[in-house]
């Protein structure tokens, strides 16, 4: 059950980080496009095949069908039926009157208005009546609306008929058999001066003579009250047909391929881009869902294989909320202080240069080559660059750039001895960064170089360096996490452990310094963490200084050397195990990192405490005692060491053990050492010490040449040097003078 619960708490911590890596790396929701007229800020590049209605083109066609489009007069052939019908009216009234009998005038006048609206005067009527034949002057009064006014047109606006004549956009419409068999368009006639000068020349034609002048001045009253224009502009139909021809236009189509740019930074959009764009926001509205889709596979890929891949890798990171956090959130700050950079980028404007080197991929390097090793931290800068640089679109540029950076980064720190070795690194980033921004230069036409640029890439990876000093101590406080640094700090001669243990067990303390050097030499012959392996040499032995006397390189009278025979082998045996015990009680109260803690129980692993157990067997032997002797009981409790470097502390210790007892500078040399040395490490392979550990046949080898070159120079050989010679008295001792002290040359003592 509580693996279980163990397990659900990591499996939330991991869907946290991933869930905030997933928000981070959000793509941002189509912005608004910029209107008609406005100021583009940034290149819009078509991502597909977009086609689209030319706003602009298609104006200046409208504009065109608005100034051509057909201007419609109506010809209205009832206007002469109502002129024949009122004249019909004005023969009706004259007819109902008699001559013989008397004519009542007022009576004809108000007839004549009431049905054929015709005003004449009493003394008009008067006259056609005395002077005129009335039926044939009224026949002629039909026929000259019938035969000459039916075949013109009588419009009331000859200036704007002529107009439209003259802009080739009139159209006739309704017009008689007559009409529309002409080739040509007749002349108008204008209502109303020229429609009466028209009737009076007519008028004439049938009344020439003078004496006739008042009957042509009546008859054109009678035809001007009768006759109306027969053709008129019809601005009904004029505009539904333009509505027609507006509505029946081919659209002017823009197409821009893809690939293509649609409009460049600075320039002012047009109707047409501003289509195209709307399209281009359209289309990034529908792929919004895919992408985030995208972002969360691509998040949730990435994460969970860096996961598995550093757990495969690296034995000591287990799927736990703490180890988790320690591999995700390097990534996390990267990412969220990219994702700063790149909205600090869009809204000052910035070239794409500054997000690639303001992207804190050499923290991600620094960090986790510290925290995990240089193989995690190429996976862990590759993973933070690739999802980042997908997800927010960046370009090739970016990726050389962090990639480069992020590399250097982890290069630079392949051996950390001190804390400035950390500024160190962040100084080669920034050259690294330098160069790559410089070259990449060289490849724009123009060539471009931005000086504030390449001073940000220099100086960005300086201050990322003190940024993961202090990262570092949040990692080593809030997880406990060793780091190189730390191992550094931990090791200092004026640890406070260290101080304790020279002062109540320097015989532990000098043994300790000697399996630190042997050990450290190790290391760095196979590749292994020296520097772990020197904090864990350092304490392995912590516990002795509780019980310093039970320890041989701490027995320095008789009386500490017959410690033991005071008590059973078994109670030798239990002292001698505690020490593990209460060296881990003694590391975790001083708060020792669990990495060097672990080197306390697996420097002796499972091994066998010989001495104690020949001295049980021979008691048994003996008969001095009835109890049956167990291996088992004789033996360290463990574990095994786990990692090369716990193994190598065990065979330092060993080493350094039995080398100690066996040799003195003057009864050495180096085969003796290469057998003692080779035959240790075999009793310790076959005894299964490195069952549970990476150590191979070939790293045994070389740690074994590396045991023997340590241990030479340390039993290195030195001259013997001679007594001090008897010399002869001084001259003036013999003969009686003062006695001379004889001088001893130092290099001699």
């Amino acid at each position: 059950m509580q693996t279980r619960r163990h397990g659900l708490r990591a499996a939330a911590v991991g869907v946290f980080w991933i869930a905030l890596a997933v928000v981070t790396l959000a793509p941002r929701p189509p912005e608004p496009q910029p209107a008609i007229g406005e100021t583009s800020l940034a290149d819009v590049i078509a991502p597909v095949r977009i086609e689209v209605v030319d706003r602009d083109a298609m104006g200046r066609e409208e504009a065109r069908v608005r100034e051509t489009y057909q201007r419609v007069w109506t010809f209205l052939p009832g206007a002469i039926g109502e002129a024949q019908k009122s004249l019909r009216a004005v023969s009706g009234a004259f007819a109902a009157g008699d001559p013989a009998t008397g004519v009542d005038v007022k009576e004809i006048r108000d007839e004549i208005y009431r049905d054929a609206k015709v005003l004449l005067s009493n003394e008009d009527i008067d006259y056609l009546y005395k002077n005129t034949n009335l039926p044939r002057f009224i026949d002629y009064l039909v026929d000259i609306v019938r035969q000459t006014l039916g075949g013109q047109f009588i419009v009331g606006d000859v200036g704007l008929f002529n107009a439209h004549r003259r802009l080739n956009v009139l159209a006739l419409n309704n017009l008689p058999i007559d009409f529309a068999g002409r080739s040509a368009i007749p002349e108008p006639i204008a209502w109303p001066q020229a429609t009466r000068r028209y009737v009076a020349e007519e008028l004439r034609r049938f009344y020439p003579e003078p004496r006739d002048a008042r009957a042509r001045e009546i008859g054109a009253k009678i035809l001007m009250d009768c006759i109306s224009p027969n053709l008129g502009f019809d601005g009904d139909e004029t505009s539904r047909r333009r509505a027609h021809a507006l509505r029946t236009l081919a659209p002017r189509l823009r197409t821009y391929e893809a690939g293509e740019r649609i409009i460049s930074e600075g320039e002012s959009v047009s109707a047409a881009q501003a289509a195209a764009l709307d399209g281009v926001s359209g289309i990034e509205r529908q792929a919004y869902p895919l992408k985030m889709a995208g972002v969360i596979i691509l998040t949730l890929l990435a994460f969970i294989s860096t996961a598995m891949y550093l757990g495969r890798m690296r034995s000591d990171i287990g799927f736990n909320p703490s180890d988790l956090t320690i591999v995700f959130l390097p990534i996390l700050i990267a990412l969220g202080m990219g994702r700063f950079v790149d909205f600090l980028a869009a809204y000052f404007e910035l070239s794409p240069l500054y997000v690639a080197v303001l992207f804190p991929v050499a923290l991600v390097g620094m960090l986790a080559t510290m925290l995990l090793g240089r193989a995690a931290g190429y996976i862990l800068v590759l993973v933070s660059t690739l999802n980042f640089g997908v997800a927010t679109g960046q370009g090739m540029e970016f990726m050389v750039i962090t990639l480069f950076g992020g590399f250097a980064a982890i290069v630079s720190l392949r051996s950390i001895r001190e804390r400035r070795d950390v500024l160190e690194a962040g100084f080669r980033v920034g050259l690294v960064d330098m160069a790559a921004v410089f070259l990449l230069a060289l490849f724009r036409l123009p060539v471009e170089f931005d000086p504030i640029l390449l001073l940000v890439a220099f100086l960005y990876p300086l201050v990322l360096s003190g940024v993961t000093f202090l990262m570092l101590r949040m990692f080593e406080g809030a997880f406990g996490v060793v780091t190189d640094i730390g191992l550094l700090e931990l090791c200092s001669p004026s640890n406070k452990l260290l101080r304790m243990l020279e002062d109540r067990s320097p015989g532990t303390y000098q043994h300790t310094l000697n399996v630190m050097k042997l050990a450290e030499s190790a290391a760095e012959a196979i590749g292994a963490n020296y520097l772990l392996v020197r904090a864990g040499a350092y304490f392995h032995d912590i516990g002795k200084m509780l019980k310093p006397k039970y320890f041989s390189e701490n027995q320095v009278s008789v009386d500490d050397k017959k410690v033991h025979s005071r008590v059973s082998p078994y109670m030798s045996v239990l002292i001698i195990k505690n020490h593990v015990k209460e060296g881990i009680e003694l590391a975790k109260k001083y708060g020792l990192p669990k990495k060097v803690i672990d080197f306390i129980p697996q420097h002796h692993g499972t091994s066998l405490i010989r001495y104690f157990y020949s001295e049980a067997l021979e008691r048994y032997e003996s008969s001095e005692t009835t109890d049956v002797v167990h291996e088992d009981d004789f033996r360290y409790p463990g574990p095994k060491p786990q990692t090369i470097e716990t193994a190598i502390v065990l065979l330092s210790d060993s080493i350094e053990a039995i080398t100690t007892s066996t040799f003195t500078s003057s009864r050495v040399n180096e085969n003796d050492l290469r057998r003692v040395v080779g035959k240790a490490i075999t009793d310790r392979f076959e005894d299964g010490q490195f069952d549970e550990c990476d150590l191979t046949m070939r790293d045994l080898s070389m740690l074994r040449e590396s045991f023997v070159r340590t241990l030479k120079a340390r039993f290195h050989h030195r001259i013997a040097y001679p007594e001090n010679p008897k010399r002869d008295a001084p001259r003036a001792e013999r003969e009686g003078g003062g006695t001379i002290t004889p001088i001893v040359n130092a290099a001699q003592g």
